[in-house]
């Protein structure tokens, strides 16, 4: 049996909403994007925007499930090797909320 490898890293999505560069961004029952806003379950994050964009613009994501490393956000400070959730308007904390979306990679 063969497998296949996919790296798809990047999506381009329009966005709901304004967007800041490197907010965590969920996705919408319509297909777009917008920012992540609940610190705990019942939004579906699908990773980070490129760049900020205005409601209605297209926005390049890196998904959080494409592998690789993203530009985040922070909240607060954060050192490298800290599990990261999300947090409020599309920024990253250590503060343990339903699923982490990522490591520390640098102390910030």
């Amino acid at each position: 049996m063969s497998a296949t490898t996919v790296q798809n890293v990047k999506k381009t999505f329009t966005a709901s909403g304004t967007i800041a560069q490197y907010s965590l961004v969920k996705i919408e029952t319509d297909g777009k994007v917008s920012t992540a806003t609940k610190v705990g379950s019942g939004e579906v994050r699908v990773g980070f925007s490129d760049r900020a964009a205005a409601d209605g613009e297209a926005t390049s994501v890196t998904l959080l499930n494409g592998g690789g490393s993203a530009f985040g956000i922070a909240s607060a400070t954060v050192t490298i090797g800290d599990i990261l959730f999300g947090a409020t308007t599309g920024k990253l904390g250590t503060t343990a909320s339903h699923t982490s979306v990522g490591v520390a990679l640098n102390t910030v």
